[in-house]
């Protein structure tokens, strides 16, 4: 029979399986922590590494040999160390160390950035060392710094373009104001209502109704954005014009709007000079008006003044010339005599005739030879009698009637001279 082992012998025992299990244990517990994506590490209390998994190895360019012999401080920029350290004083005093940020350069030469979280390790109750993991976010914090440019750039833009953004959830009705919203109504951010009710109160009551309505109408998808130009109340109580645009850019399964974003435009200074140049248009309208007005009773009464000097100048030969050639033709004269004197007459009534006048003023660089021609040739006379009667040659008349076609513009056209001549 086995002899039965004493109660002091039992403890001796459990501290020889540990001592064969822990190991086991541990190397087991490696394996599964490298297979993991973060970086996971132990340090010692004396700040050496004692443990670093096969993703924080690779990251570092460190082999499996070189890293006990490493002070985790080897591992960290300069810049960070008075962090580091701190953090890892925490910890060997037993709290749980605060999460950190830090940049370090890989193998590859390109800047990476790690967030550490770290906790204590104890035996016995004793802190003897730290557990800690590292998480590459190099990718997000990328994001976030591009981000941060694009909002920058934003921001500039819109303060240089006297913009301002709003971003509204239509069920909850909150709306988020940008800064340079904000600064173009003149309120701070506390004092604002962020919410659609508050917008309307604000809108020019002449305006307020074609707002709302073009609102609406893209709320309800009928149109692919809202535009409208508007008078808005500002903190100081002034009223100025803004140019808004939105769009909803999020919808239910309905069609119903959840989410619109937009801008507004501070375009007092454009609408102020449009309207200052309405004003000028109009004025400018109303003279040529008033000008032209004046310009058409001038005409109406150099109309008026021409047909009365033909009247009277008609008149004139009627009563106080013709009476006279009449009596001198009466008085005994030869033919020759009489001829010259029934030309006279002849020639003063076409002087006085429609005809002749309508053909001189249209046509003003015709001589009074061509004119005296071009009234025969309307009357139907031969260039024969028309030579007859003027006492010229008939060469002379055929040269009188080319010149007439010509100026009449008939030289290179087939139409007839005396059927021209009948329309005028």
């Amino acid at each position: 029979m086995r002899k039965k082992e004493s109660g002091a012998g039992k403890p001796e025992r459990a501290v020889r399986r540990r001592a064969v299990y822990e190991p086991e244990s541990r190397k087991i517990a490696y394996r599964i922590l490298d297979h993991i994506g973060d970086g996971v590490y132990g340090i010692d209390e004396r700040g050496y590494l004692n443990f670093m998994n096969k993703a924080l190895m690779e990251r570092r360019g460190i082999q499996r040999e070189q890293y006990r012999h490493l002070h985790y401080l080897n591992l960290i920029d300069p810049t960070y160390h008075v962090q580091a350290k701190k953090n890892f004083e925490r910890v060997m005093r037993g709290e749980n160390g605060i999460p950190l940020e830090l940049r370090f350069t890989d193998p590859g030469g390109r800047s990476r950035v790690v967030e550490v979280h770290s906790r204590p390790v104890r035996e016995g109750g004793r802190v003897v060392g730290l557990l800690g993991i590292s998480r590459d976010i190099t990718a997000r914090k990328q994001a976030e710094e591009q981000l941060w440019v694009n909002q920058e750039q934003l921001r500039l833009a819109l303060r240089a373009g006297r913009q301002g953004y709003f971003d509204w959830e239509v069920a909850r009705d909150r709306i988020y104001y940008s800064e340079q919203y904000l600064e173009l109504l003149e309120y701070g951010r506390d004092e604002l209502e962020p919410s659609i009710r508050s917008w309307k109160k604000r809108i020019h009551p002449q305006d307020k109704t074609a707002v709302l309505r073009t609102l609406q109408e893209h709320l309800d998808g009928r149109t692919l954005r809202y535009e409208a130009t508007y008078r808005m109340r500002v903190k100081s109580g002034a009223w100025r014009w803004f140019r808004g645009h939105g769009e909803v850019v999020t919808r239910d399964a309905e069609g119903r709007p959840l989410r619109m974003m937009g801008t507004i435009a501070d375009v007092t200074t454009y609408r102020e000079f449009e309207e200052e140049l309405e004003r000028r248009v109009e004025d400018r309208t109303t003279e040529l008006v008033e000008v032209n007005s004046a310009l058409k009773v001038l005409l109406r009464q150099r109309e008026q003044d021409k047909t009365d000097a033909e009247e009277t100048m008609a008149a004139n030969l009627k009563f106080m010339v013709l009476p006279y050639l009449n009596k001198l033709k009466q008085s005994g004269l030869d033919i020759r005599q009489k001829e010259w004197v029934s030309l006279i007459e002849e020639n003063l009534t076409k002087v006085s005739s429609p005809f002749v006048r309508k053909l001189s003023a249209h046509y003003a660089t015709l001589t009074p030879k061509e004119i005296q021609v071009a009234e025969r040739i309307r009357s139907g006379k031969s260039s024969k009698e028309i030579a007859e009667m003027m006492g010229i040659s008939v060469r002379t008349v055929d040269v009188l009637r080319y010149s007439v076609r010509k100026k009449l513009g008939l030289n290179r056209k087939k139409a007839n001279l005396q059927s021209r001549l009948s329309l005028l």
